[in-house]
């Protein structure tokens, strides 16, 4: 998934991005499929677990959101990949991302859809409904 991710990106700036950031990296996927592409790539996660994971794994993360980066930091794509569900305030999220992208980057986004077929089928079910999650 982040293998083809990476291709469109790489086919819409015309080149591979030189820099990632991934705002709520888990347990580092992306990272490293970044990291094989010799992207330079920092992850920022919240969850104690994750961020030893990936530092045990030689992955550059910090612990925190995107407060944590300095206020010169910039990149060629950030990913906010399920994150913003769980954000008091996406709206300011998303405008903090973007001064962190270099002019002519790229963000990138996923949110869970309610409106989407499986979401409807499944109504309360859906694996998307869940108490951490805000908005749909």
């Amino acid at each position: 998934m982040f293998a083809r991710e990476l291709d469109a990106i790489t086919r819409l700036l015309g080149k591979t991005p030189g820099s990632l950031l991934d705002v709520g990296c888990a347990y580092g996927v992306l990272l490293q499929e970044a990291h094989t592409r010799s992207i330079a790539a920092v992850g920022l996660e919240l969850s104690d677990a994750a961020v030893q994971y990936c530092r045990g794994s030689g992955l550059s993360i910090r612990q925190g959101g995107l407060g944590s980066l300095e206020i010169d930091e910039r990149f060629e794509v950030v990913f906010m990949w399920d994150v913003l569900e769980h954000l008091a305030d996406p709206a300011r999220a998303i405008a903090e991302a973007r001064e962190h992208i270099v002019p002519g980057g790229v963000l990138t986004l996923v949110v869970p859809d309610r409106g989407s077929a499986a979401a409807r089928w499944l109504g309360e079910r859906w694996w998307s409904v869940c108490e951490p999650h805000l908005h749909y």
